[in-house]
């Protein structure tokens, strides 16, 4: 009876607002992340995902790639430290390689010299007195980092706020301490700018509660999954390991050479204690230079990208983990409150069925990042014309990187999702977005400024109150304190903002994997969360723009119809939740 009234209603429907396809959206979808309906369609099975069980490697040649050049990069570390000279660091100092004696023998014949008999042990020592610090500063700006994170996993609206006007009253402090110093300039413009932005933030105060939504959105998937942060963690520790160990091999590399003369006899002359050309005895210059052996420098050159690419490899993973994670629990059936286990599967798929695709999404954001730093290089040396040019092309490479990266990001979180390779959820995540008419480049800006503006201020005060208090200690301990301010202060904001940079970045991770799980929501006319729901579709009515030819389309139906036209009806299938009437082939609604 129910089925046939249902057939009956629809029967009965105007042509305009028949639906396509009526798919409900019961518990088994949910647990099933939105199996392929009834039609088949590959397209529809490759994007709702696999099972756990049923995935199989992918892009395994990249991975092997990867693994292939770290081994080259550490057997170059390795060949490089054995290699050096014991005084390496003496050798290639500035002092050394002034001093005539350096490459020269003592009746003036130019020599090649592989070791010195000098010792750097007070730079040793410094670097050891200074080591508990920049250790302490470090882990200071981890537990800021992690406290800010857990309080907006707790108290998203109020941190969102909070962040806001923190910005602003650190903006008038040090507006307040330039003024006290004589910097009437310096005070105004940061005075004026904290007024700037409590003034915007005030008028655009809606936008402002929707930043909040979209960020408790991303909290709520946090803290149902609290060790996405651990493991985020772990990631951000790899990406420094990395930098840190190909940093290492780049130094045992370069020190491998010798000293040699800057120049044939002929041309230089050694006078009063110093070197000149011979046609130019005006400037002094270098007695000596350090001359690389043949392999270094295009290892020098390989060790860099590869270290890029390593890094990146595992902010990809880390991406990979938080979107399976976050759909998982996007998915899951209504009332599932323990997701225990779920986080560790997404790991073991990143590091093994799928890390070719996390390699190969990593090369992607690695050549991106190359062509930025060649297209800055050649705006700078540029001059005249060529220097408007190269800044028109850059902004145009710029643009065309972000798409780029957003785009591989996305792509990496289908990853997850279907288990696919990165070509094809790539495709398929550009094709879910257009055809829901969301953005492929970002969810909205304004979330993301919000959250780089709090890393920066909450540096500068973190940084501000270590450098007050190494002071204040170092003056006690009637210690001299000259030029030390300046060090701690540096290091102390490039820790904080680097450790409050990634973890921001998990909440803006969490942000993407739940628009992309909104987004197939959208696809099948489902309706799994509704409160995150209604948060995206507030945030798409407000950032979405129409292609051209849906517009037309718009006002064609319009024109037709002589009102405007309507979202689409509401059917309920007997035993099934709500699903929605979705636009048909011939343009109706």
């Amino acid at each position: 009876d129910g089925a046939d009234g249902f057939a009956a209603s629809r029967l009965a429907m105007p042509p305009a607002f028949a639906p396509e396809t009526l798919i409900p959206c019961d518990d088994d979808d949910r647990a099933s992340f939105l199996r392929a309906d009834a039609r088949g369609d590959a397209r529809s099975s490759a994007r709702d995902g696999a099972d756990d069980e049923s995935r199989a490697p992918r892009d395994v040649a990249f991975g092997r790639a990867l693994v292939a050049c770290v081994a080259l990069v550490l057997i170059g570390g390795v060949v490089g430290v054995s290699n050096a000279p014991r005084d390496a660091l003496d050798l290639m100092s500035s002092d050394a390689l002034k001093r005539y004696g350096s490459c020269h023998a003592s009746d003036g014949t130019a020599v090649r010299r592989r070791m010195l008999s000098s010792d750097d042990e007070e730079n040793e020592q410094f670097a050891a007195s200074e080591t508990p610090a920049a250790i302490a500063v470090s882990i200071g700006a981890i537990a800021l980092g992690l406290m800010t994170i857990h309080l907006f996993k707790n108290h998203p609206r109020m941190m969102t706020w909070g962040m806001i006007w923190a910005e602003c009253g650190i903006c008038v402090t040090v507006g307040v301490i330039l003024l006290g110093n004589g910097s009437v300039a310096g005070g105004v413009i940061f005075i004026a700018l904290a007024g700037l932005w409590a003034f915007w933030m005030t008028r655009t105060k809606d936008r402002v509660e929707l930043v909040a939504k979209l960020l408790a959105a991303a909290s709520t998937a946090l803290k149902d999954n609290p060790h996405l942060v651990t493991v985020s963690t772990f990631a951000g520790l790899g990406l420094c390991s990395s930098l840190l160990v190909a940093g290492a091999c780049v130094l045992f590399a370069s020190m491998n050479g010798s000293v040699v003369a800057t120049g044939a006899p002929d041309e230089m002359i050694y006078r009063d204690g110093a070197c000149y050309w011979a046609d130019d005895l005006t400037n002094p210059i270098r007695c000596c230079t350090w001359e690389l052996d043949t392999w270094v420098p295009p290892f020098l050159a390989f060790a860099p990208l590869v270290a890029a690419w390593t890094a990146l490899t595992f902010a990809q993973a880390r991406n990979f983990v938080i979107g399976g994670t976050v759909s998982k629990w996007y998915f899951a059936p209504v009332g599932t409150t323990s997701f225990v286990g779920t986080t560790s599967t997404f790991i073991g798929h990143a590091w093994r069925n799928s890390f070719g695709s996390l390699a190969f999404g990593a090369l992607v954001l690695t050549a991106v990042s190359v062509m930025r730093q060649i297209n800055e290089r050649a705006r700078r040396r540029s001059e005249g014309f060529m220097a408007v040019l190269a800044c028109i092309v850059t902004t145009i490479m710029d643009c065309i990187g972000e798409i780029i990266e957003a785009l591989t990001t996305f792509a990496t979180i289908q990853c997850a999702i279907s288990g696919e390779d990165l070509c094809t959820s790539g495709r398929e995540v550009t094709r879910l977005l257009n055809d829901n008419f969301l953005s492929a480049v970002r969810v909205w800006w304004l979330p993301e400024m919000v959250l780089n503006l709090a890393a920066v201020f909450l540096s500068l005060a973190y940084s501000s109150i270590v450098t007050w208090m190494s002071r204040l200690t170092m003056s006690i301990a009637n210690v001299d304190v000259s030029g030390y301010g300046g060090v701690v202060f540096l290091s102390a904001f490039i820790s904080s903002w680097i450790v409050l940079s990634f973890f921001f970045n998990i909440l803006l991770s969490c942000v993407d994997a739940v628009f992309i799980c909104y987004a197939i929501d959208k696809d099948r006319n489902t309706l799994t969360k509704p409160d995150i729901v209604a948060v995206y579709d507030e945030v798409t009515d407000k950032t979405r723009v129409l292609p051209v030819d849906a517009v037309v389309t718009q006002t064609q139906r319009t024109t037709q119809q002589g009102t405007p036209s309507q979202p689409g009806r509401v059917f309920t299938q007997p035993g099934a939740n709500i699903v929605y009437g979705r636009p048909s082939d011939n343009g109706n609604l």
